[in-house]
């Protein structure tokens, strides 16, 4: 079981009649070897999943360039690639280089660079199913959410697939929740969200209604108080069954002062990485993690 879980207080889901994932870095992970690999050619010795590492940090601490950072920095590539490469210590010249790199072959490729698909996916959706819960996609992309889930072969599990790009809203805003639930013809309060970023996914779906899980894979979100899970195999045991029955849900109740704190730690945090990151003193971290 999964640690948290065996430590976190239960939440009990009761009435749950349908699942919604994210599919970047939760149904499908960034291609960390490529990323590695680009990196490397800046600063020997980082690994694949010392990128992963950094990038749970990036999506757990923020990526957006602080007030003054360069104009070549603005885009979600070169601020998104650009934050993990600093955590791996290379210059800001440098990040923008393997950003650049990275943009291109997302580009190129028709599955993109969030194209290793999570080992367990298939299995999850398969059994989620199988009780009788109902599916869906709810993804910030570029158009192609879709096609890449025929590639990954996950598509025919899904009864709804919204992609941010197509529907002209994206996630934390409640209407694309809304746009797909609407498709389901079912009310927020019987669905889950499956999500990896707390402020983006979690927060969205509560705001618009749902409930939502953490999908915490590298464990640096553990001082949120949120649901989470650190495998996606860990669903199948905590959702509710089709005649109704309880299964606990890992987490703890976030009430508004407890959530404002979460919040407010969390952007302190984002304050003083981005000063280390600065510095360099991040460098040693990613290299450890291989």
């Amino acid at each position: 079981m999964d640690r948290a879980a065996a430590q976190s207080p239960a939440i009990p889901l009761r009435g749950v009649r349908a699942v919604l994932f994210d599919v970047g870095n939760t149904l499908s992970h960034l291609d960390y070897g490529f990323l590695a690999e680009r990196i490397r050619r800046f600063a020997p010795g980082v690994t694949p999943d010392g990128v992963g590492r950094a990038d749970a940090l990036v999506r757990r601490y923020g990526w957006e360039p602080g007030p003054g950072a360069p104009v070549r920095r603005t885009g979600f590539f070169p601020a998104y690639v650009g934050a993990i490469c600093e955590w791996a210590g290379l210059s800001e010249t440098a990040g923008l280089q393997v950003a650049a790199a990275a943009e291109w072959e997302h580009r190129a490729r028709p599955s993109g660079l969030w194209n290793r698909v999570d080992p367990e996916a298939a299995a999850v959706l398969g059994a989620l199913a199988e009780r009788g819960v109902r599916l869906g996609v709810v993804s910030n992309a570029d158009g192609r959410v879709e096609d890449q889930l025929r590639l990954f072969g996950l598509r025919e599990h899904f009864e709804v697939v919204v992609d941010s790009d197509r529907a002209g809203v994206a996630k934390p805003d409640p209407r694309i929740f809304h746009l797909a639930l609407a498709q389901m013809g079912l009310p927020p309060d019987e669905a889950v969200y499956v999500g990896d970023i707390m402020d983006v996914d979690v927060d969205g779906a509560e705001r618009a209604g749902m409930r939502g899980v953490l999908y915490d894979r590298w464990s640096v979100w553990t001082d949120t108080g949120t649901p989470r899970v650190t495998r996606l195999g860990h669903l199948v045991g905590i959702l509710g069954t089709r005649d109704g029955a309880d299964h606990p849900l890992t987490g703890t109740a976030r009430p508004g002062r407890e959530r404002t704190r979460c919040l407010k730690r969390a952007a302190a945090s984002r304050l003083v990485l981005r000063q280390r990151r600065n510095e360099r003193q991040s460098t040693a971290f990613v290299r450890r993690s291989g």
